[in-house]
Formats: structure tokens, C-alpha cells, sequence
């Protein structure tokens, strides 16, 4: 199948990327309706736990309840649909573009995601969050201290600003709708 060969270039691709201190991980963070509390793990740590899960996600509790919910889902003939994060770190300031929309990173990134099969959604950094806050709430403000430079103590913005990137950790959740090969008619 067609994602087979984008999971095959996947991995060439992280292998490839971390020759550049580059780092990729990620989690599901939601099966149905069971969602996984934030994850406070550092990303070496994580892919690591991660690896270990059959159904991708950190934490235990939540691991039992996601297993159990595609158990039951399957016990009644349907499927579950879900959310997967992904998280870039590592990478340098200014890769993408402000000024020409096909060469803007977090657009290229989004049509990728939703170009996988059963994907039919993303969100970069708080998504959909931000339309309920206010502005204040939403942007990722500049700080400076002499100690640190200039820094954002915030990354609501999921790494990007104006479709580059700030050097701020990349996240990105994809929703995938719930195959619709199912066990009952």
C-alpha cells in the first residue's frame, strides 16, 4: 500500500535527519474518546516509552483504556478513529517562507499530513484551541534577558511564525476518522 512506502521513507528520513541533531518523535493521544493526559517527558524519553506501547502512548493508565475501547469498538462489529502528535526538535530558525505560500513549511506539513489515507484533519501547536482564546492568549511573545537572548517562554504557535520556523519545538496532531472496513454490515 501507498503508506507503506511513506513509513519506509519516513524512517530513512529520521535516520537521515538526526546526522543534523534533529530529533522525531510522537504519540497517540487519543483512540475514540480516551485521550492520554499531556505529555511532560523530554522527546528521547518519550520515543522510547512510546516504542514500548502497543498503541503508541505513554502513558500506562491510558494505554489499558485505549486497548480496552478498541476491544470493545471491535466486540461490536466498528472502529475507532483517533489523534497522533508529532514532534520535531532541532530544528534551525527560518526554514520555510513568509512570503510565498507554496514554500511555507507548516502548509506543506499540514497537506501532507491530511494527504495520508483516513487523515481528514490537523493542527499546528494549540489548533483549533486558539479560535476560543484570546490574542493574548494565542501569541507566542518575545522575551529578552541578557542570560538567555532573545527567547518565547511559550510555543502555543507549534514551532512556526508566518509559515517558518522559530527554532521552537515542531508540533503537529493529525486526526484520522475511524476506518470504515467494519465487522457488521
Amino acid at each position: 500500500r501507498e503508506t507503506a512506502a511513506r513509513v519506509a521513507a519516513g524512517a530513512v528520513a529520521r535516520a537521515l535527519l538526526t546526522h543534523f541533531g534533529i530529533l522525531v518523535g510522537g504519540q497517540v493521544v487519543r483512540i475514540g474518546d480516551v485521550e492520554a493526559p499531556p505529555n511532560t517527558l523530554p522527546l528521547r524519553e518519550l520515543i522510547a516509552v512510546t516504542e514500548e506501547s502497543p498503541v503508541r502512548v505513554a502513558d500506562k493508565e491510558t494505554e489499558a483504556k485505549m486497548i480496552a475501547a478498541i476491544d470493545a469498538a471491535k466486540a461490536d462489529g466498528d472502529t475507532l478513529g483517533g489523534v497522533v502528535e508529532t514532534i520535531v526538535e532541532g530544528v534551525p530558525v527560518g526554514l520555510g517562507s513568509h512570503v510565498q505560500w507554496d514554500r511555507k513549511l507548516d502548509a506543506r506539513i499540514a497537506r501532507a499530513v491530511v494527504s495520508i489515507q483516513a487523515f481528514k484533519g490537523v493542527e499546528i501547536g494549540i489548533g483549533f484551541e486558539a479560535g476560543r482564546r484570546r490574542g493574548s492568549q494565542v501569541h507566542d511573545e518575545i522575551h529578552y534577558d541578557a542570560a538567555r537572548g532573545f527567547f518565547r517562554p511559550t510555543n502555543r504557535a507549534g514551532g512556526f511564525e508566518g509559515g517558518m520556523t522559530t527554532g521552537a519545538p515542531i508540533v503537529v496532531r493529525g486526526v484520522m476518522k475511524p476506518i470504515s472496513t467494519l465487522y457488521k454490515p
